[in-house]
């Protein structure tokens, strides 16, 4: 019998299979549900997430308010209709939303009601998230523009489109922005700033007299007589800022005699060595030439050297772009200015680094600075086109050794940033020439850290360059929280 019985398996497999399909059937059940409750955490979040953007950007911090805005935000973006408490508080500065709500088990349902894990058969869904309260913290913005040679064309059209759009998104920060504009080439126009006790004019007006100079010469008896080979001379390179352009216009080649002179003879000239500022800043003494501040060291300016009487040319030249604007909130003038840009001259990058610098400051020499609030943010965005082709000879800018220049640049990036200023640097359509290596590495060695650091080849990449600065400054982190 018991024999029989044992090899009678035809019910067996029912109740094996249908306990296999109890099993399976609550696998699946949790892995549907599951992802269900999984799919709806990740909504809630998102709907918390915009509703603390949407607090902490408002006009208060009344708490009951915030609820308020939390609220709303979130009824509109629920369109599933689900039942969200989402109680909002502070910790410290950070804005919170601790958030629940329920998913409706679809196949665990049962189960939970059996077990009486929830007598409406749902599940918990949670989750937090925090975004600290916008302050009304001030925002300096020094932005510092190369206006050189180089510039010329489209890349100065391009320049102030891009600085037009740049402003307008600052103005838009309301009264809580200021901004100062520094053109700069080889030197800054600081021009509007003379009388000022920190700026050394005291050469301005002076007059050196040269009376009855002897000067030896003798007379062209003979000219001399040139024939053309019927040869051409290439032209050499030709360059504006260190930049190549092209090549001058070959030349006819021709065999000159040499002239005949007559006996020397002794001639007397008067004239004058005069000095002239045309509102360039110069720079002070080494040392002194990489620090901002005034600290009772003057300022001197680059004076225009030049000659009249019997002799009438220039010895130094010392002429330069647009006057800077001192930081402030009047759009309209700074729009005005960037609208006018002019380019002049060749790069001078400690000038503007340290004059951009300047503005920011709320010491002398400019202190325009020091009636904004504690804990002011500042920021300098320096942008250049080129490489640096000068360094500085005295007070002047005139000197070529560039990779002095270099390296006085570098002093004074290294200081601006150990003054807490957040630095943005941006190349903008630089030559890819070995020559312009030196500065690029500049550029990203003085940006405040790598995200700083730009590269915009055309006009439009320099937009979105400044677009992406601006929304850095104006952006509200979200800072996510354990559920």
């Amino acid at each position: 019998m018991l024999k029989k019985y044992l090899q009678d398996t035809s019910g067996n497999f029912g109740i094996m299979f249908g306990l296999a399909a109890s099993g399976l059937l609550m696998a699946v059940g949790v892995a549907v549900d599951y992802a269900g409750m999984t799919s709806q955490r990740s909504k809630l979040q998102n709907y918390i997430d915009a509703a603390v953007l949407a607090a902490v950007t408002s006009d208060t911090k009344d708490l009951n308010e915030l609820q308020k805005i939390v609220d709303e935000r979130i009824a509109l973006l629920n369109v599933d209709g689900w039942n969200i408490k989402a109680p909002v508080r502070f910790d410290g500065d950070d804005l919170v939303i601790d958030a629940k709500s329920k998913y409706d088990a679809v196949l665990m349902g049962p189960a939970l009601k059996l077990l009486g894990n929830d007598p409406e058969g749902k599940l918990g869904v949670g989750t937090s998230t925090a975004a600290p309260m916008v302050s009304e913290e001030m925002l300096n913005i020094a932005l510092v523009l190369d206006t050189t040679d180089s510039m010329e064309g489209s890349n100065i059209d391009g320049l102030k489109l891009a600085a037009d759009e740049l402003l307008d998104d600052l103005q838009a920060f309301g009264d809580n922005v200021q901004v100062s504009i520094v053109p700069f080439g080889q030197y800054v126009n600081i021009e509007s700033q003379r009388g000022k006790s920190w700026l050394d004019l005291s050469q301005e007006g002076m007059t050196d007299n040269y009376i009855n100079e002897a000067v030896e010469q003798q007379n062209v008896v003979t000219p001399s007589v040139c024939t053309p080979t019927g040869k051409k001379i290439p032209g050499g390179k030709k360059f504006r800022d260190g930049v190549e352009i092209g090549r001058h216009a070959d030349r006819d080649e021709q065999t000159c005699t040499d002239p005949v002179l007559g006996p020397p003879t002794t001639v007397y000239r008067n004239y004058q060595r005069n000095y002239r500022w045309n509102g360039c800043a110069g720079s002070r003494d080494m040392g002194d030439n990489i620090k901002a501040a005034y600290n009772g060291v003057k300022i001197p300016g680059a004076m225009e050297v030049y000659y009249t009487g019997d002799l009438t040319h220039t010895e130094r030249s010392a002429n330069c772009g647009d006057e800077m604007m001192p930081l402030g909130n009047d759009f309209t003038k700074m729009k005005g200015l960037i609208s006018g840009l002019s380019t002049s001259g060749d790069t001078y990058l400690p000038a503007g680094l340290i004059w951009g610098w300047r503005t920011l400051m709320p010491s002398a020499p400019l202190t325009q600075a020091a009636s904004s609030p504690d804990k002011t943010q500042t920021v300098m965005i320096f942008m250049t086109d080129g490489f640096n082709t000068l360094s500085q000879d005295g007070v002047y800018h005139d000197g070529w050794n560039r990779e002095n220049g270099i390296e006085v640049a570098r002093d004074i990036c290294k200081n601006i940033n150990d003054d807490n200023i957040s630095v943005y640097t941006v190349a903008y359509n630089m030559p890819t020439i070995d020559d312009a290596n030196e500065t690029r590495d500049l550029l990203k060695r003085c940006a405040s850290d790598s995200s700083k650091s730009f590269e915009a080849r055309d006009a439009d990449q320099l937009k979105a360059t400044f677009k992406k600065i601006v929304n850095s400054l104006g952006t509200v982190r979200l800072k996510y929280r354990p559920s």
